[in-house]
């Protein structure tokens, strides 16, 4: 049997990707379709425009973030992470790591991931920490939801989390 380069877990489930052609499960290897080969195969294509993608929630973030492609999702905390989890899918890397900082997920109704607007083969490190953020988001508790003086410092914090070190770039 060929060697098997990485685990990928997908929803509690251990999978073995091999080059983007074939995946063993515990019943045995099989041969993906030829349109997903294509989809995870497929040469690296440059985006016009920005670099980056920022996938987020915070209304501050849409709004300040200058210089990249920003995709807005009017939901939760989750439903953010599983955006981001969707492009990974789709052959962008993850730039950032889903549960930076110390708030934890019940704790903040924000959130900001990066990827990149390039597509390549599939990102399977990001894959695995996009997974793991995804169950650790749904094992946390949520809180009651704070006042809107609060909402606004979580946004505050969620920005600067992310786009801190972009802006130290740029001096």
């Amino acid at each position: 049997m060929p060697r098997l380069d990485r685990d990928i877990h997908c929803q509690r489930t251990t999978w073995r990707a091999r080059r983007g052609t074939h995946f063993s499960t515990p019943s045995g290897t099989r041969a993906l379709p030829p349109t997903a080969r294509a989809r995870y195969n497929r040469p690296r294509e440059r985006a016009k425009g920005a670099s980056i993608i920022a996938i987020t929630n915070n209304p501050l973030a849409r709004e300040r973030a200058r210089g990249l492609a920003v995709e807005f999702v009017d939901a939760d905390f989750a439903a953010v992470l599983r955006a981001a989890r969707d492009k990974i899918h789709l052959g962008h890397a993850l730039l950032t790591h889903p549960l930076s900082g110390s708030v934890k997920p019940g704790q903040t109704p924000y959130k900001t991931a990066l990827v990149s607007a390039e597509r390549g083969a599939l990102d399977l490190d990001g894959l695995h920490i996009i997974e793991e953020s995804i169950l650790a988001c749904e094992r946390a508790r949520p809180c009651a939801l704070p006042a809107e003086n609060v909402l606004a410092d979580f946004q505050e914090i969620d920005y600067n989390l992310v786009f801190s070190g972009r802006e130290g770039e740029r001096r």
